[in-house]
């Protein structure tokens, strides 16, 4: 997948913004995944919203895309190699969502900046193909394990 930085436009758009900068697609065609969502901040870390992961995974699935989200220590994250997307608490103290590469943070969408703090969330995406699903599993249970 290529990269090039896409910023917000509103207050609410880190993750698509995220997403079309790793993606290579223009802004414009990733939808507002809070759409229909009452609750419209998402603990990501917890899984508990399941409509947003819902709205997520239906965009992704017409590019021939899934993904797995775990949450990860500072040390960790440290280690994790490859592009991927990053959510944390932001600087206004609402989940905000960032890309990391080889664990370095790499773009904040937000355009004057301000980035993450733990706990963090990583969001590993990767292609609908049988395999690359049970590899992106054990990567998740690898992250998870290191964790504990």
């Amino acid at each position: 997948m290529t990269f090039s930085p896409v910023y917000m436009e509103s207050s609410n758009d880190c993750y698509p913004a995220c997403l079309a900068s790793i993606m290579g697609v223009p802004k414009s065609e990733v939808p507002n995944f809070f759409d229909g969502i009452e609750d419209d901040r998402p603990n990501y870390r917890e899984n508990v919203c399941p409509e947003w992961n819902a709205n997520v995974r239906k965009f992704l699935a017409g590019y021939n895309l899934d993904f797995i989200l775990v949450g990860v220590e500072e040390e960790t994250l440290a280690g994790l190699k490859g592009r991927y997307i990053v959510s944390g608490e932001g600087p206004r103290g609402m989940q905000h969502a960032t890309i990391w590469e080889d664990g370095k943070m790499i773009h904040d969408p937000k355009p004057e900046g301000g980035g993450i703090k733990p706990p963090y969330a990583v969001e590993l995406l990767f292609i609908k193909d049988p395999s690359l699903y049970v590899e992106a599993q054990r990567l998740a249970r690898q992250i998870s394990s290191e964790r504990a």
